[in-house]
């Protein structure tokens, strides 16, 4: 019986400690600045996912009319828009998305209740809710 608890607590930390990789790889957020706002994203399979921070859009300030999503960020190329990206932009009317973007995440333009446009590169593979 001694052993399976010992077998266990190894199979938690191993667990834990991929947790935690897992978490780091994606802890970094970087942020930079085009088109006059500033773009919130962490590098993932050498793209750029924009990111939505903790209570916040991935944008700031708030957007208002037309927004050109960037084709870079730092150089990597802007491949994916996370879940709730920009959540709560009513300001926003529409989006343009880059040709270089394969997924867009789940309610990623949840409660932008102006938007009106959005336009979608044909190389999105992977659309969320």
């Amino acid at each position: 019986m001694k052993k399976h608890s010992h077998l266990r607590a190894a199979l938690v930390t191993l667990v834990a400690i991929a947790s935690i990789a897992t978490m780091s790889a994606r802890a970094e957020i970087f942020t930079e600045t085009v088109g006059g706002y500033t773009w919130s994203y962490y590098i993932e399979n050498g793209g750029a996912r924009i990111y939505k921070g903790s209570g916040k859009a991935a944008i700031s300030p708030v957007p208002e009319g037309l927004v050109e999503i960037p084709d870079t960020l730092d150089g990597y190329p802007v491949t994916s828009i996370g879940s709730c990206a920009f959540t709560d932009c009513s300001g926003m009317t529409g989006v343009t998305i880059p040709g270089s973007v394969a997924s867009i995440g789940s309610s990623a333009f949840y409660n932008c209740t102006n938007l009106t446009s959005v336009t979608t590169p044909a190389g999105v593979t992977s659309l969320g809710r």
